[in-house]
């Protein structure tokens, strides 16, 4: 691996845990605020012991785990959206969410593993490529996180989201202009995507562009991004490109 792919990766995984507090608020709107299944019935492989009591609902249990993970509780949390599964075992949402909170803490083959089930559950449902192909990208394992992301802009093609971490993976593949293109789609989709600028910044300082760079990194802070922590990785990209 490049000293360059090095750093890309090393900012990736940065950016997954940066960006788990948003992913929890997507599952908990995109998805659903009730039981969100599907049609026919699976395994778990996860959580195979069924329950033999319970006070609570599925529904509640999601509440449960979704405050606990708002309290940075992970692995409180993971333990309530267990006993969604147990309950629902096709409830999309608490398996998303019981992947993101596995990522955040460096589970990730367990995070694959439930958006694997997202996926086998609705092949329909571009969340579940998206959040695998992050959880890839997060691995080092770029082209199946670029693949994820292809099926997740096919099935949606106004994901702004997945244009801008494929962007990102593009770029461990030292895809620049490719990753460019990604970037541009994401802000034309989302003018106030704040990280789709931050990613855009890096590109262009992957090229040499620093003027360029710079007024993404303005728009970036302008929109809430830290100037002290985005300045820092943009300057470590320039010392090795």
């Amino acid at each position: 691996m490049t000293r360059s792919q090095t750093s890309v990766l090393r900012f990736w995984r940065r950016w997954i845990v940066l960006s788990g507090l948003l992913a929890v608020v997507l599952a908990l709107t995109a998805c659903g605020s009730g039981g969100s299944s599907a049609p026919s019935p699976t395994s778990n492989s996860e959580t195979s012991q069924a329950p033999t009591s319970t006070l609570l609902t599925a529904d509640e249990h999601i509440e449960e785990g979704d405050a606990l993970f708002e309290r940075g509780l992970l692995g409180a949390a993971i333990r309530e959206y267990d006993q969604v599964i147990l309950l629902d075992p096709q409830h999309l949402d608490a398996y998303i969410k019981r992947g993101i909170s596995r990522r955040m803490r460096g589970q990730l083959d367990e995070a694959i593993s439930n958006f694997s089930q997202v996926i086998r559950l609705d092949p329909q449902l571009p969340r579940g490529y998206f959040e695998r192909g992050s959880t890839y990208g997060s691995m080092g394992r770029i082209s199946l996180a670029i693949k994820d992301f292809d099926e997740a802009i096919r099935l949606d093609p106004e994901y702004a989201e997945a244009y801008n971490t494929r962007g990102f993976a593009l770029i461990g593949q030292g895809r620049q202009e490719d990753a460019l293109e990604d970037f541009n789609e994401a802000i034309r989709l989302n003018p106030n995507f704040d990280n789709a600028y931050v990613n855009r910044a890096f590109a262009y300082t992957a090229l040499g562009d620093d003027a360029a760079a710079q007024e993404d990194i303005d728009k970036a802070i302008e929109l809430g991004i830290s100037a002290e922590a985005l300045r820092e990785e943009i300057d470590s990209l320039k010392e090795i490109r």
